[in-house]
């Protein structure tokens, strides 16, 4: 198999673990063969001001098999004192930097995030890369070529690695996306079209709505924000229309492999703007709708006020957990972040993150989008 057929493999099976996240470490997997490398570490990042960072999302894999252990052992025990972590925030938007040059000669000698957690785990010979997320959030990916040698790398390598990226991002803030609309269960596109959670409209490969689910036929009834103008998505605020036009034009009439697919925000009267989330859809054999062929392109429409509401008390019964640790987790799971969270409950950022590290350890998580997940797919726990 030649790199075109390798690249292109990758991007469908990330598309597909969009929607399904069991996907997941297939396509980590064919990252690995595509990019010639043994292991990846791809992480969502919130930096704090005056704190230590906090790990959102955190996936560790070599060659699509999950390493958990390693992957707590830097949560837990690396994560706040590494030295990198400033660096990463103020790295150029998908610049690519070897490990290496993340520390300075003194650290190399005596950082224990480099001597006790990279050096043995292999890590020493990485690129690592940051790019920007969604709400203000840091995507960090560490790719692991195995060997101490950074002339090792290839320049086919580093070019794969650079075309990969904006479809490593797109995948982040869908999985993000979704996981937040708590529909953490779909598996494919005809899934999503039965969820209540959020807007799912499919698009031809001229940008014509050819079907939307019940949550974006309302949307689009109410023309504030999106709109449905003869039968195509458009926007209600004229200068929007050209920046969502362009986007779709680039996703529909492209090979899924050529196109990365965007997000943009719509704006509206008087309230936060939707969030706008196109991808080209790869058809695969157990999804209905990608498969006919009509369909070339996914819409999501995503509403940040559109949060589920959990019960503390069902979910602490559910998950065994403490009455605080259940507020906390709640909140979490319906959009708010450590600071709103100290905030509402009058407590230091400091206590609620020994809470949600004492969660962690109870649920055996190693991120807080595992926690989110945890929590959105947890039944009998909502509100009404």
């Amino acid at each position: 198999m030649d790199q075109r057929d390798r690249f292109a493999r990758t991007v469908t099976s990330l598309l597909e673990a969009q929607l399904d996240d069991s996907r997941w470490p297939a396509a980590s997997a064919l990252l690995d063969d595509a990019c010639d490398i043994w292991g990846n570490h791809l992480a969502v990042i919130h930096p704090v001001s005056g704190g230590d960072p906090e790990m959102v999302f955190g996936r560790l894999y070599k060659r699509g098999e999950p390493d958990e252990e390693l992957e707590r052992r830097y949560t837990d025990d690396y994560l706040a004192i590494d030295e990198r972590m400033p660096r990463f925030f103020a790295m150029s938007d998908g610049a690519l930097n070897h490990v290496k040059v993340m520390f300075t000669p003194e650290e190399l000698a005596t950082s224990p995030t480099y001597n006790e957690f990279l050096v043995p785990s292999g890590g020493e010979n990485a690129v690592t890369v940051r790019m920007a997320g969604p709400g203000g959030l840091h995507i960090l990916m560490s790719l692991v070529r195995g060997g101490g040698d950074p002339s090792s790398w290839t320049a086919d390598q580093v070019q794969m690695i650079q075309r990969l990226l904006p479809h490593i991002r797109h995948f982040v803030r869908v999985r993000q996306a979704m996981v937040n609309a708590g529909m953490s269960a779909v598996h494919t596109a005809a899934d999503a079209f039965g969820a209540k959670e959020i807007g799912v409209v499919f698009l031809d490969a001229r940008g014509r709505i050819v079907g939307l689910n019940d949550y974006a036929r309302a949307r689009l009834r109410a023309g504030d924000g999106l709109m449905d103008r003869r039968g195509y998505l458009t926007t209600s605020h004229a200068s929007d229309g050209p920046r969502l036009a362009k986007l779709l034009a680039s996703t529909l009439r492209r090979p899924v492999s050529e196109t990365a697919g965007g997000t943009v925000p719509v704006r509206r009267r008087g309230r936060p703007p939707l969030t706008l989330h196109i991808s080209p859809l790869a058809a695969h054999s157990d999804d209905i709708f990608a498969a006919t062929g009509a369909f070339a392109g996914m819409a999501l429409i995503v509403d940040p006020l559109d949060k589920p509401r959990v019960n503390p008390i069902r979910l602490a019964d559910a998950l065994d957990l403490t009455p605080a640790q259940a507020r906390i987790a709640a909140a979490l799971a319906s959009g708010d972040n450590v600071r709103s969270i100290a905030a509402m409950s009058h407590r230091s950022e400091a206590v609620v993150r020994w809470h949600l590290k004492q969660i962690m350890a109870r649920l055996r998580l190693h991120g807080q989008t595992d926690l989110v997940r945890l929590v959105l797919t947890t039944p009998g726990i909502y509100e009404g």
